[in-house]
């Protein structure tokens, strides 16, 4: 819910639109496929990477993308839940209020 605490700075700098709630669901998003990729990111697969000599640019193509393709679903599901739950927490007018 720390995004939540971001929302007023949101407003601060896209102002008063839609722009702060696709702040929030970025930001959900965001949070949500970093924690999945790293946790999916295996130790094995990175050392076989490094003997493999394979470039960094390689690296992020053919290993660290590919393990985060399963969680691109649900990186979806958190940013729907978070412009959902804003709304129910932070609306003054509309669906949530």
């Amino acid at each position: 819910m720390l995004v939540f605490v971001l929302y007023p700075i949101l407003i601060v700098i896209f102002g008063l639109n839609r722009w702060p709630l696709v702040g929030i669901g970025f930001l959900f998003a965001v949070v949500a496929m970093a924690v999945n990729t790293l946790n999916s990111l295996e130790r094995v697969l990175l050392r076989t990477a490094r003997v493999c000599r394979l470039s960094t640019l390689a690296e992020i193509r053919l290993i660290t993308l590919l393990a985060s393709l399963p969680f691109v679903k649900l990186t979806v599901v958190y940013a729907f839940i978070a412009v959902v739950a804003r709304e129910f927490v932070l609306s003054g007018s509309g669906f949530g209020y």
